[in-house]
């Protein structure tokens, strides 16, 4: 009577695990904003797809902002100076994941200009600049990739930093 319950919970549970076996799921963790076919790494333009945080209301702060991002970058640069970009497993060492993150959130930092800065060219073109940077640190084949896109990226914070603080006043 068991063995007659266990085969019959199991033949209708079939169907329920078919679709994950025929595609190859059973058993892996799938990310939820996964789709098949992408890796762990972004998808392009990902980072512009998402929310930025809230927009700043002057220019004066925005400025201030960024020149505290642009910092934290530097910082982590300097980091990671000071760590090798990979541990003995090839695993991306503390340092070099802050500052894949620092870049990440400068990023995200630009993101948040005043509505009326946002419209403009000078905007627009850091805005693009910085994300190619940041795919570009994304899809990096190893640590040692990372550092030349966050130097752009430093250059190209100054520049806006330097903008707007002359539009600010």
């Amino acid at each position: 009577m068991l063995m007659r319950n266990s085969a019959l919970v199991l033949l209708l549970s079939l169907p329920l695990a078919a679709p994950a076996w025929s595609q190859g799921t059973l058993g892996q963790e799938v990310a939820p904003n996964q789709t098949q076919g992408e890796t762990s790494k972004t998808r392009p333009d990902q980072f512009r797809d998402e929310a930025p945080q809230q927009a700043l209301d002057s220019l004066q702060e925005y400025a201030r902002v960024l020149g505290e991002a642009r910092g934290r970058l530097e910082a982590a640069l300097g980091r990671s100076g000071e760590q090798p970009p990979a541990n003995q497993q090839n695993a991306m060492t503390p340092a070099w994941m802050d500052l894949k993150t620092a870049a990440q959130n400068a990023y995200q930092t630009v993101r948040r200009a005043p509505g009326g800065f946002r419209g403009e060219a000078t905007y627009s073109d850091a805005e693009r600049q910085l994300r190619q940077e940041l795919n570009a640190i994304d899809q990096a084949t190893g640590p040692a990739n990372i550092s030349g896109p966050v130097r752009n990226m430093l250059s190209q914070l100054e520049r806006l930093q330097q903008e707007v603080g002359r539009r600010a006043g």
